[in-house]
């Protein structure tokens, strides 16, 4: 016999859920995005230039699954995935170069 918690549970909250990430494989990714941007903080020596591309498109991979998931979030926005990584990944560069200035400026 399921407890009045259960059910709540279920009929309130795991049925209505919308959005549903593995959370776990959410924080390796951006651990993942990080030690690219931050190659210093990894400790599995140098990577190929194979190797980061490899590690680029699993990103962009599931990086389209977390947009498409939260996409239902915004009901009247049309769910672009795929171009929403693009341009994600696109400004990464930037992100980077403003990241190593705001580093140099906070070690003076």
């Amino acid at each position: 016999m399921s407890s009045k918690l259960s059910t709540f549970f279920h009929q309130n909250r795991l049925k209505t859920a919308t959005v549903q990430l593995n959370v776990a494989h959410v924080r390796k990714s951006i651990d993942e995005l990080i030690h690219l941007l931050f190659p210093e903080r990894m400790c599995e020596g140098e990577k190929t230039i194979e190797d980061i591309d490899a590690s680029i498109s699993a990103l962009k991979k599931s990086f389209g699954n977390y947009f498409e998931s939260v996409s239902v979030l915004a009901g009247n926005t049309e769910a672009k995935s795929s171009a929403n990584v693009e341009v994600f990944f696109d400004r990464l560069p930037k992100l980077a170069e403003v990241l190593d200035l705001d580093a140099m400026d906070g070690s003076s």
